[in-house]
């Protein structure tokens, strides 16, 4: 019967280091994609003819590890001397119209810490107020300097270099850390709950607006008075 025990016992120790070698392996596992975009810009933009640069590329890295994602993002042979910005479309309703901060088609691919940097540059008629306080927009002026946005230089080459606080595949966007009332949304999780990340040009005004990607809601209808902004590079999670 001792030995029975010592044997049953010495069982249950190794399973238990297997588990624990487990856990520590998944816990530390990595997640590596190389997204190559596709192009879905339109034959006329703003930045002019879209047959001007027909060689323009986009890709992305994306790398996950311990609930954190870091994503470089390149553009290559494109519009010069132009503001890009990054956003993340999920499946179904916009997640940002769906908890309420905004009243407009896309996530900004920012870090949820960021999201209050970018209400703030962001137009008032697109802030739902039950979200922020009132008066924490702008009048439409936007910014240059948006945490998702980068431009690209003479040659028509930029990158921008992000790191999320949350996992971008098979995650979730913590929209609670924002606002208590809001949860959490899914996303990456297969086929449920594809997404898409989109470049956008921002060749009217070189300027990023925040929560939206560019237009201010008429008050009255809460359609966009303009876009301001193009769509130039897509890709399907």
């Amino acid at each position: 019967m001792t030995a029975l025990l010592r044997e049953t016992s010495t069982s249950l120790g190794i399973l238990a280091i297997i588990l624990l070698v487990f856990s520590i392996s998944t816990s530390q596992a990595q997640t590596k994609i190389t997204a190559n975009f596709e192009s879905v810009v339109v034959e006329e933009t703003a930045c002019g003819l879209s047959s001007a640069w027909p060689n323009s590329f986009a890709k992305a890295t994306i790398r996950q590890s311990d609930g954190r994602t870091k994503i470089t993002v390149k553009v290559k042979e494109s519009v010069p001397d132009v503001l890009w910005t990054v956003w993340i479309r999920m499946a179904g309703e916009s997640p940002l119209a769906f908890n309420g901060m905004s009243r407009m088609g896309s996530t900004p691919m920012a870090p949820i810490a960021a999201i209050n940097d970018l209400a703030s540059v962001t137009p008032d008629g697109n802030i739902d107020d039950n979200a922020f306080p009132i008066g924490t927009g702008d009048n439409g002026e936007g910014s240059d300097n948006v945490i998702n946005g980068f431009f690209t230089d003479t040659d028509g080459n930029g990158r921008l270099k992000i790191a999320l606080d949350f996992p971008l595949i098979r995650g979730a966007v913590p929209f609670h850390e924002v606002n208590d009332s809001f949860s959490p949304v899914a996303i990456g999780t297969g086929p449920l709950v594809p997404f898409t990340l989109r470049i956008v040009s921002h060749c009217e005004d070189n300027v990023g607006h925040g929560l939206v990607p560019g237009g201010q809601l008429d008050p009255e209808t809460e359609q966009p008075l303009s876009t301001g902004h193009e769509i130039w590079f897509e890709w399907d999670f």
